[in-house]
């Protein structure tokens, strides 16, 4: 059978066991393949890729409080579902709070303080911003760790970390294009919808796309920063189209992306403009698979949510954890969508937002 050249198993739980032991009768642990950096939040540091054995169980039913930017598209969705999963499973408490939006820096703080307030063992904190939550980590992580997850913040008062490279993420979505149109090619245009801008999150994103980019014939028409909400990026989307010179590629966001095939074929330009979304969701996941949407990167945003919640475990019982570490990203094409395995990429269909687990206090013992 002939496989592309692209590794397209978003999942990457080995469950295998090696031929020896099995014929001995003995399975081989769960592993999860990763990559970690040798220093916390510093993506110039030295990295490695890695198998990663997570926890059976936890020692008690501690307590995590988690933070969100948001719960508006299945990104955090996804990542929800992954850290219920693996709280779920290690028989955990888990509270979670969502912000609103990137804009809502102020609410998050408030339910920051609340979360500290309410003594968590540890929190893992998905930040709208990358400093401002600075003066209040400060005197919280003297008494409880916090955890970065997904978003890069400042290091300071950060204990460990669960989040891909944003620039790599920027990077491969701009490959898309480089690929298509090399430099030297006939010119291209494109607009791109990189979410709210904030500073040290889709603004890192933003600089690695733009320099990734510079290696095609492509010309950057216009950058549009908005929230994530679905109708703020397709405002966004129809103000592009309606003005001056059109674009040949749409490309951003996940709801922008997804956003964007509606417009398109409501204006009847499906054929003449196409997408490139910067982050897998469930709407580009379709879209992809439709031809719609010519290809995404994907972070695994379940498998950063089960990852963040067994290093947050591992700290708290001190025992060996990876300061910072997250699954490989992957591209997702119609050329491989039908090899894809979604079981860490994305939620089930049936899942909805998750804000509290409850440790059951009878649950059967497991050794581990």
């Amino acid at each position: 059978m002939n496989r592309p050249k692209e590794i397209v198993r978003i999942c990457k739980i080995l469950m295998a066991a090696l031929v020896g032991v099995f014929l001995t009768g003995y399975a081989h642990a769960e592993t999860w393949s990763a990559v970690t950096w040798e220093k916390l939040l510093d993506f110039t540091s030295p990295r490695k890729s890695i198998s990663y054995e997570p926890l059976k169980q936890a020692e008690k039913a501690w307590s995590i409080c988690a933070l969100y930017p948001h719960l508006k598209d299945s990104y955090w969705l996804s990542v929800n579902y992954g850290m219920v999963k693996q709280a779920k499973k290690l028989n955990i408490n888990l509270r979670v709070y969502e912000a609103g939006g990137y804009y809502q820096l102020e609410q998050q703080r408030k339910q920051l303080q609340a979360c500290a307030d309410s003594k968590p063992d540890a929190i893992l904190l998905g930040t709208v911003s990358f400093e401002g939550h600075h003066d209040l980590l400060e005197e919280i992580a003297k008494d409880t760790p916090v955890i970065a997850l997904v978003n890069n913040i400042r290091s300071d008062f950060i204990a460990a970390a669960t989040g891909v490279d944003w620039d790599e993420m920027g990077r491969r979505t701009a490959q898309v294009i480089t690929k298509r149109h090399p430099a030297g090619t006939a010119s291209v245009n494109v607009s791109w919808f990189p979410g709210a801008g904030k500073p040290g999150i889709s603004s890192t994103k933003l600089s690695a796309f733009k320099s990734e980019l510079t290696k095609s014939s492509a010309n950057l028409l216009k950058t549009r920063y908005g929230d994530t909400g679905k109708l703020i990026q397709l405002s966004l989307i129809e103000e592009e189209l309606e003005g001056g010179t059109a674009p040949d590629y749409l490309i951003g966001t996940g709801v922008s992306a997804e956003a964007a095939i509606g417009a398109l074929k409501v204006r009847g330009l499906s054929e003449d403009i196409e997408v490139v979304s910067g982050y897998l969701t469930h709407g580009v996941f379709r879209g992809i698979k439709r031809g719609k949407i010519i290809a995404s990167p994907t972070d695994q945003p379940v498998m950063q949510g089960m990852m963040a919640i067994d290093q947050s475990i591992r700290l708290l019982e001190g025992k060996p954890y990876l300061k910072h570490y997250a699954p490989e990203i992957l591209m997702v094409t119609k050329d491989n969508i039908a090899e894809i395995d979604l079981e860490c990429a994305l939620s089930p269909a049936s899942f909805s937002p998750t804000y509290t687990v409850e440790a059951q206090r009878n649950a059967e013992t497991k050794s581990n």
